[in-house]
């Protein structure tokens, strides 16, 4: 497995920041900017609804193929996961109040979660994603805000064009 922490450019991005990945959760817990509230009441909305993205980015194989494709994943397999995509998705928020969070992003956080390094390692997972944000949409992108569901198969296509030599896929 690739570390995508280390060839992406987020150990960099980490390293060059003023404020780290547990500083930015702090700042979660005391913002009430208007945005901010709408942010965290879509991350909660969208949140159980990772399950698909779940199953096929997070799950380890041999789960994936005791659960029907067709079966929703139980509650409890969902509960381990959606602490770790809350936090990465909330410090973001905070981090970026211009993109802050669109609904799709929870799918793209578990794909990127799930390729990160062999650890999953949470703290890794919310620095690629920043840079994969950052890296992508670094001239910005004329229908951001309207980034849904279906326009995570172009992102990650996108992504994975650009960064595809960087991250050693390609």
């Amino acid at each position: 497995m690739q570390d995508w922490f280390g060839t992406s450019g987020a150990r960099e991005l980490r390293d060059t920041s003023i404020l780290d990945y547990q500083e930015y959760l702090r700042r979660s817990e005391d913002c009430t900017l208007p945005h901010f509230e709408e942010d965290l009441r879509q991350i909660e909305l969208d949140l159980p609804r990772t399950g698909e993205s779940i199953r096929l980015f997070l799950l380890p194989q041999d789960d994936r193929e005791t659960l029907l494709v067709d079966e929703e994943l139980p509650q409890h397999v969902v509960e381990q996961f959606v602490p770790v995509l809350r936090r990465i998705l909330v410090a973001y928020s905070v981090r970026n109040p211009r993109v802050g969070y669109v609904q799709g992003h929870a799918d793209v956080l578990c794909f990127l979660l799930g390729n990160v390094n062999e650890n999953r390692d949470e703290e890794e997972a919310f620095w690629v994603y920043a840079k994969s944000f950052q890296k992508t949409f670094s001239h910005g992108h004329p229908n951001f805000m309207g980034f849904k569901w279906w326009g995570i198969v172009e992102f990650l296509v996108k992504l994975l064009e650009i960064n595809g030599v960087w991250w050693g896929v390609m």
